[in-house]
């Protein structure tokens, strides 16, 4: 393992694309190789690889991306990432390095933590597993948990709120702008909230539409269009 650290120092510092290429594809194939090792063993060669990858991607030439990007797809490719844990330590290390005033350097970096796309194969499997989880806690029996309770509580300041709006029914109290967008932001709860919500908003729209010309400079020019677009919806058919 000495003989290898010190020939790929040595073709780290060349830089003739061959030797890039050289240190890109022993790299690759120890990280490869390194995917059954101990914890121990693993610690131990990425306390040298590091400082070698930093030095070359600090001092990166156009040429030589090309092959770099190479040998971290082929040494992570279609294997679990949960083996590779240093390997992709290292390339999500390189989205905080502070930026440089090297363009060439800025833009290989990034299309090195491109290489991280090689592992898009586990986000399905990950996405169910973390899903089965969750319908864990939200099934009872195979059923959903609803809090009866809940709604029913939500339910009575909705009702509160449609009687505060149709207090003046042909006049436009303090409070009615606020209690207005109150039921217009919850007019996709439930169906027994949505159907008291759409009731109300009917009624004081029947009342004030005469004299809307007026109504309406109680209101602010964002309430206006919240306020429209909820009446003007097809769920209500008013």
């Amino acid at each position: 393992m000495e003989q290898l650290y010190s020939l790929i120092r040595k073709k780290i510092k060349e830089k003739e694309e061959g030797s890039q290429r050289v240190a890109a594809e022993i790299v690759a194939g120890m990280i490869r190789g390194s995917k059954y090792w101990t914890v121990e063993m693993l610690d131990e060669l990425w306390s040298k690889l590091t400082p070698f990858l930093n030095e070359a991607f600090m001092n990166i030439s156009s040429e030589a991306v090309n092959n770099w990007c190479l040998c971290f797809r082929f040494a992570v490719a279609d294997v679990d990432p949960r083996r590779m844990y240093h390997a992709v330590e290292f390339m999500r290390s390189l989205i905080n390095t502070p930026s440089t005033a090297n363009a060439l350097i800025e833009t290989s970096r990034w299309h090195l933590i491109e290489q991280l796309s090689n592992f898009e194969w586990r986000i399905p499997a990950e996405y169910f597993r973390l899903m089965s989880n969750r319908n864990y806690f939200i099934k009872v029996e195979g059923k959903k948990v609803t809090s009866a309770e809940y709604i029913v509580k939500r339910h009575g300041g909705v009702l509160g709120l449609c009687a505060m709006v149709l207090s003046s029914p042909y006049d436009i109290s303090i409070h009615v702008p606020d209690a207005l967008m109150l039921l217009c932001e919850h007019s996709h709860d439930p169906n027994l909230i949505q159907r008291s919500i759409k009731n109300a908003l009917s009624e004081f729209r029947r009342t004030h539409h005469d004299s809307w010309h007026e109504h309406r400079k109680n209101f602010t020019e964002d309430q206006l269009v919240i306020l429209a677009d909820v009446l003007i919806s097809p769920n209500y058919y008013i």
